[in-house]
């Protein structure tokens, strides 16, 4: 398997966006991945505001049937 990072976009200071490309060195088959990634969440306990993540909901929802 082989893993390249294609873009990494930082939206807000609340999540940013990676895009990463994918290739199986058996078969040679590709894809591309996006990731999101949620950054406003501490390691203990919950954010102050429910407004980020909602934001975030609400962007890679969208993101994720501009594909389907």
């Amino acid at each position: 398997m082989q893993v390249n990072l294609v873009s990494e976009h930082i939206w807000c200071e609340d999540f940013l966006v990676r895009s990463f490309y994918l290739k199986n060195l058996q078969t040679n088959e590709t894809r591309t991945v996006t990731q999101f990634n949620f950054l406003n969440w501490n390691d203990h306990g919950v954010p102050t505001s429910t407004r980020s993540l909602l934001d975030f909901r609400s962007y890679s929802d969208g993101r994720n049937y501009e594909k389907i």
